[in-house]
């Protein structure tokens, strides 16, 4: 109690020796600013610096009172800062309360994260592993078709290459034998003509 008091005191006594300077200063800030008269001004600091310094000689002349006063308003303050304390504590428990569920929540949140993470990598690699199936089911079946072609186009090349073949054969081994019969033939008629004639 005491050193509030004489905290109280120093600080009454601060703002006494400050008020007027800085009262006086802003007086003449709104003085130069505004029509108002300089002697009213000073009038009235005059007055609040008498009524700072009778408070003050009060507060000083009066520790009794002032130590009376400081005691009666801590009996009547005692209940609101109870009421304060337990106001704080309560929202102290049910922030821990709130910071907990919180807590929870994200731990929640995350395990459902990463089974959510884990199945689709579960679907991911069920649908790769389908299209690789069906890739692979594909390429077998183009590499059955490309093989079919190849023999069947081989086939036709064959048969081609036979026939070809057949026709060179049969125009060098009967094509002069024909030409030559068609040719004998022409020169024999030829003479029968002239043995006629």
């Amino acid at each position: 109690m005491p050193e509030a008091l004489s905290d109280v005191s120093d600080r009454l006594s601060l703002m006494s020796e400050q008020t007027p300077k800085l009262m006086t200063w802003k007086a003449q800030l709104i003085a130069l600013n505004s029509n108002v008269n300089g002697d009213d001004i000073r009038g009235a600091i005059q007055s609040f610096q008498v009524s700072a310094e009778a408070f003050r000689d009060f507060v000083e002349n009066n520790p009794e009172y002032m130590r009376d006063l400081a005691q009666k308003m801590a009996i009547e303050l005692q209940p609101l800062l109870n009421d304060l304390d337990v106001k704080t504590q309560d929202k102290l428990t049910q922030l821990s309360a709130e910071r907990q569920a919180l807590d929870d929540m994200v731990a929640r949140e995350r395990e459902e994260l990463i089974k959510m993470i884990e199945r689709e990598r579960k679907e991911i690699a069920v649908i790769v592993n389908s299209e690789r199936e069906l890739f692979a089911q594909d390429l077998d079946k183009i590499s059955q078709d490309v093989l079919t072609l190849a023999v069947e186009k081989l086939i036709q090349l064959i048969k081609s290459t036979i026939v070809y073949f057949i026709l060179f054969i049969l125009v060098i081994f009967f094509a002069p034998l024909g030409l030559g019969y068609a040719l004998g033939k022409r020169a024999r008629v030829k003479k029968e003509r002239k043995i006629a004639d």
